[in-house]
């Protein structure tokens, strides 16, 4: 059991880690687009490390001491907490890219009015009598 308790350890700092990164990730803009993949990609790293870690916990099954059961309540309650932190962070970041999209999406229907005029562009110019 201790080992179990040491890799929910483990899975508090990677959950730490990912705070982190989610919380140092910028606005979203064109010119940082690289940052922006930067950060997605080392998260996705993380949450793959993590689920690898998931997998080692449900590997061990012992039933360990009551202290040690305690402990390993504490660490999920924590990891829940900073969970429930980044579920926020992320949404927060979701909500930009969806202002975002819509600006794009604003943009691209007022570019269907400067086109040029022209033959099956809708717009008559010169009518001839």
């Amino acid at each position: 059991m201790a080992e179990r308790a040491a890799l929910f350890r483990k899975m508090v700092g990677i959950t730490c880690k990912m705070l982190i990164l989610a919380q140092s990730a910028q606005e979203p803009g064109i010119e940082k687009s690289e940052e922006d993949s930067k950060w997605l990609h080392d998260l996705a790293e993380l949450l793959a490390e993590r689920a690898e870690l998931m997998q080692e916990i449900d590997a061990t099954d012992s039933p360990g001491t009551e202290a040690e059961r305690d402990e390993i309540r504490g660490l999920v309650s924590e990891i829940r907490e900073l969970n429930a932190k980044m579920v926020g962070i992320l949404e927060e970041k979701q909500r930009e890219l969806g202002a975002l999209l819509d600006q794009i999406r604003q943009g691209q229907r007022a570019l269907v009015y400067l086109r040029p005029p022209g033959r099956g562009s809708g717009i008559i110019l010169d009518r001839k009598k």
